[in-house]
């Protein structure tokens, strides 16, 4: 449970990052898909481990924590396969693209 928590965590934090305009050097090398989706896989791994502990005690929480977990792997996959629509990039990603 403690590792799965902090690689959710640390998706988070770079999905983030890459979203806030933080770290702007992964657009050089891979494409928007492949990164701004990792702030859905953390959510969604972080959300499974909280449905794990949960289970047991408090059943409505723990269908919430089951439902965003459901839902931001929904949303990872899904951006991995079909690209990022315009409005969910960043916009100083549009910017700097010329997207806008």
């Amino acid at each position: 449970m403690i590792i799965a928590t902090l690689v959710g965590i640390a998706f988070v934090v770079l999905g983030l990052s890459a979203q806030l305009g933080v770290w702007r050097s992964w657009t050089r090398r891979l494409s928007p898909g492949s990164v701004l989706a990792w702030w859905y896989l953390g959510v969604a791994v972080v959300a499974a481990v909280l449905f794990g502990v949960t289970a047991d005690s408090v059943v409505p929480l723990a269908l919430a924590c089951l439902a965003v977990a459901v839902l931001g792997g929904a949303l990872f996959v899904g951006l991995l396969m079909f690209g990022v629509p315009r409005f969910l990039l960043p916009r100083w990603y549009r910017a700097s693209r010329g997207l806008s």
